[in-house]
């Protein structure tokens, strides 16, 4: 079972949960040990209708933000103590949960179209900083207990 939205694979282990109705978001505790700052309600993982709504819905954000890096219009974000990802490349996500306003949950296919990082992000000041959860999807399914 395959499938992409906006030229970005979704990984299988996502597809095969959502077929199996187990793709569930995890308590707001176990979310608050992986994002920091969070302080947002239980998170959500999207459907895949609403990934289509809400990455779609970030494109369009991001291509009028004013918090895209002067420098390079192409990303959004800060660097912060060297962090990765910090900025990210917006064409490069899918959203696949929310922990609340502002609080997305997303893949990061900026290395690796096969293997994409799970990325949260969060806010310093009035500029977004995109924070790494995980390395990879399964490892973020385990860090939740849903693994």
């Amino acid at each position: 079972m395959e499938m992409e939205l906006f030229g970005l694979k979704i990984p299988e282990i996502i597809l095969t949960k959502m077929k199996n109705n187990l793709w569930k978001s995890p308590p707001g505790d176990v979310v608050r040990n992986l994002c920091p700052g969070y302080e947002g309600f239980a998170p959500i993982f999207f459907s895949i209708d609403q990934i289509r709504f809400e990455t779609e819905a970030f494109y369009a954000i991001a291509a009028g933000d004013e918090n895209l890096n002067p420098w390079n219009r192409n990303v959004i974000g800060v660097i912060i103590n060297g962090k990765f990802p910090g900025l990210i490349r917006p064409e490069k996500l899918l959203m696949i949960g929310s922990c609340g306003a502002d609080e997305p949950i997303a893949l990061y296919y900026l290395e690796s179209q096969e293997t994409p990082v799970v990325v949260y992000e969060d806010w310093t000041g009035t500029v977004p900083f995109w924070h790494q959860i995980a390395p990879n999807i399964e490892t973020f399914l385990e860090m939740c207990g849903i693994g």
